[in-house]
């Protein structure tokens, strides 16, 4: 009886485990479709970003989007990413949810552009097939119009300080989007 019982509060400590560990990984953002291309986009908040960095390798663009300067910076989202193929013809135009958007594109040549607080930033990509291509994308840390001080203050955090990356760094496969 004694063993029985050990075996059920085991099977139970197990079960309670494989229950816990995935309920810690966040799931990925729905995926959504622009004609007949699909991606995802999002990426706050630990969980979500985890999935998203996880996911990538299965898509064949991989967009990141982050505001810096000297050394800090910041994931952001809110921006517009059009993408064009060699046609110049328009194969996605969303706004972005988060800091990545994945996208499952065919192979070939595109012009990427991305577009955050007026300011537009480009990429000339090649998409091979079962490969990811990366590109970040990287804008200059602006102070709001309502702030009256002509340096930034180093020591302050950015509006949402979760969003808040010490030291983010280019992944060395990426292509650092042009202005």
């Amino acid at each position: 009886m004694k063993k029985h019982l050990k075996s059920i509060v085991y099977a139970s400590v197990v079960s309670a485990s494989i229950v816990a560990s995935s309920m810690a990984y966040g799931q990925l953002p729905a995926i959504q479709h622009y004609g007949g291309i699909s991606y995802i986009t999002g990426g706050f908040g630990i969980d979500e970003s985890t999935a998203i960095k996880e996911a990538m390798p299965r898509h064949s663009l991989v967009l990141t989007f982050a505001s810096s300067d000297a050394g800090r910076a910041a994931y952001i989202s809110s921006v517009q990413v059009v993408v064009r193929d060699v046609n110049d013809s328009n194969v996605l135009n969303v706004e972005s949810n988060g800091p990545f958007l994945l996208a499952n594109l065919p192979s070939g040549q595109y012009k990427v552009f991305a577009t955050y607080k007026s300011i537009t930033k480009s990429a000339s990509v090649l998409v091979k097939d079962d490969q990811s291509t990366r590109v970040v994308f990287d804008w200059p840390f602006k102070r709001e119009q309502s702030e009256s001080k002509p340096e930034l203050n180093r020591k302050s955090e950015p509006s949402n300080a979760s969003d808040y990356i010490p030291g983010l760094e280019v992944m060395p496969s990426s292509i650092k989007g042009q202005s």
